[in-house]
C-alpha cells in the first residue's frame, strides 16, 4: 500500500476514497431500557444530546450518559456490527468536536464536519471546506471497517441573521446554526427582529437570529448578487479554473483537500477505557470514474 503522504500523483479518475479503521475490540457503552415510543426515543436523544441505538429490549448510547436506568456495559464488536459502526461513528463525532470541528449527522449517519482552515470569504458569502465521512463494514466476511471520506465546498453568506438584508431573504431557505442551541440546520419559516422559526424533523422550532446563518445555492446567489460573484466562489471552491474554465483536476484537487482535512482531524480517535480506534493513513481503495479526463 502506498502512505497518503504520497498519493498526490493519483489519476484525476480518483472518485471514493477509503480507509481502514481499526477498532479496539471492545465497546464501552451506556444500555438503557428501549423508549417506549419515537416521541420518547426523541425526548430522551435531546434529553442526553446525542442519538441513541436500539436493540431488542434496550437502547445503547455512548458511555458516560446520566439518566434512570442507565449502565455501563462492555460489548464485543461481533455482537451487532450495527452497533459497533454506530459507536464508532460516535466517537468520531465526538472527537471532531474536542477538536473544535462543528459536527452534524447527514443522512445515512454520514458525519460531515466544518471548520477547517482554508475557508474563503467573497463578496458576503463564505466558501466552506466539508469533510464528509461514513464508516461502514466491508462488503466481504472479513470483518474489516472502513471510513470513507468525501471532500466539498458549500456556500454560506457570511455573519449572521441578524444582518437585516440576510434576514428579509430568508424564509423558504436552509438556515444553519452557527453558535448555541437549536437544530443544527432547517429551513426558514419565518423572522422577527430577534427570532427565526425554523422547520427542522418534521417540528417548529423558534431561535435566535444570532445563532443563525444560510446555506445557499447558485440560484440565491444569481438572484442577490453580480454574475461575477458566483463565478469567483466557482473558482474558489475548485469548479473552474482562475480563467473561468472547466477544472479538469477537480477530483484530483477534492482528494488532495481530503487529506489535508483528515490531517487537520487526526487518525488516532480516542474512545472509553484508554482505548483507542485508529483509521490508517493509507489508501486502500480507488475507483475510477468513466469519461473524466
Amino acid at each position: 500500500m502506498t502512505q497518503v503522504g504520497q498519493l498526490l500523483d493519483l489519476p484525476r479518475g480518483l472518485a471514493l476514497n477509503r480507509f481502514r479503521i481499526i477498532c479496539p475490540g471492545m465497546h464501552s457503552m451506556a444500555r438503557l431500557p428501549r423508549p417506549i415510543s419515537r416521541e420518547e426515543r426523541r425526548g430522551l436523544e435531546r434529553s442526553i444530546g446525542q442519538a441513541i441505538f436500539q436493540k431488542a429490549d434496550f437502547a445503547y448510547a455512548v458511555r458516560g450518559v446520566t439518566v434512570a436506568g442507565a449502565e455501563a456495559v462492555e460489548i464485543e464488536c461481533d455482537f451487532d456490527r450495527r452497533l459497533h459502526l454506530f459507536d464508532l461513528r460516535a466517537h468520531i463525532s465526538q472527537h471532531a468536536s474536542h477538536q473544535k470541528f462543528n459536527v452534524r449527522f447527514g443522512f445515512g449517519g454520514e458525519i460531515q464536519i466544518t471548520g477547517f482552515t482554508g475557508d474563503v470569504e467573497i463578496d458576503g458569502l463564505r466558501v466552506q471546506r466539508r469533510l464528509r465521512l461514513r464508516v461502514v463494514d466491508a462488503d466481504s466476511a472479513d470483518q474489516d471497517s472502513w471510513v470513507i471520506g468525501r471532500h466539498d465546498t458549500r456556500f454560506l453568506v457570511a455573519g449572521s441573521l441578524m444582518d437585516p438584508e440576510t434576514r428579509n431573504r430568508a424564509v423558504g431557505e436552509m438556515a444553519e446554526r452557527l453558535d448555541g442551541t437549536g437544530p443544527s440546520r432547517g429551513e426558514v419559516i419565518s423572522t422577527s427582529t430577534r427570532q427565526v422559526t425554523l422547520r427542522a424533523h418534521d417540528e417548529q422550532v423558534t431561535a435566535e437570529l444570532s445563532n443563525y446563518t444560510l446555506t445557499v445555492r447558485s440560484s440565491y446567489i444569481s438572484k442577490y448578487y453580480c454574475p461575477q460573484t458566483l463565478s469567483k466562489l466557482q473558482v474558489a471552491s475548485g469548479a473552474l479554473t482562475p480563467t473561468g474554465k472547466r477544472n479538469r483536476y477537480a477530483v484530483k484537487d477534492r482528494y488532495k483537500a481530503l487529506v489535508d482535512a483528515m490531517d487537520q482531524l487526526g487518525w488516532t480517535i480516542a474512545m472509553p477505557n484508554d482505548r483507542q480506534a485508529v483509521i490508517e493513513r493509507v489508501w486502500t481503495e480507488i475507483r475510477i470514474q468513466s469519461g473524466v479526463t
